[in-house]
């Protein structure tokens, strides 16, 4: 088949329906979590992706929102093939997320697989 697929995936948002999704083309594909807390599809769109944009909102997770934390064990568990880049920051995840990786992407920053 020629043109790309789109898969969603339910995520989890503090009892709100949500879904990130993948998107792909057959050769590569990018996964996108939107808003949630972590959950098993969050695993499920960076496995099935060679790119991630994942939810890091605050530097602790919440009830809606992944954190830092989150992050820290997903770049751990898929650090040997995928590459993950958090959105969705505050300042205050962004500064501790620096901390940890001192390369926080900035907002409008482009991509290249």
């Amino acid at each position: 088949r020629d043109g790309y697929f789109i898969r969603p995936y339910e995520v989890e948002h503090n009892g709100y329906d949500a879904y990130g999704y993948t998107i792909g083309n057959g050769i590569c594909t990018i996964g996108f979590t939107g808003d949630t807390l972590y959950c098993p599809n969050v695993e499920n769109i960076i496995r099935n992706s060679q790119m991630a944009f994942v939810d890091m909102s605050f530097e602790k997770n919440s009830k809606a929102h992944m954190g830092v934390n989150n992050i820290k064990y997903l770049k751990q568990e898929f650090a040997d093939c995928h590459k993950i880049v958090p959105t969705h920051m505050s300042p205050d995840a962004r500064e501790a997320y620096n901390r940890v990786y001192g390369d926080a992407p900035e907002d409008g920053a482009e991509y290249y697989i």
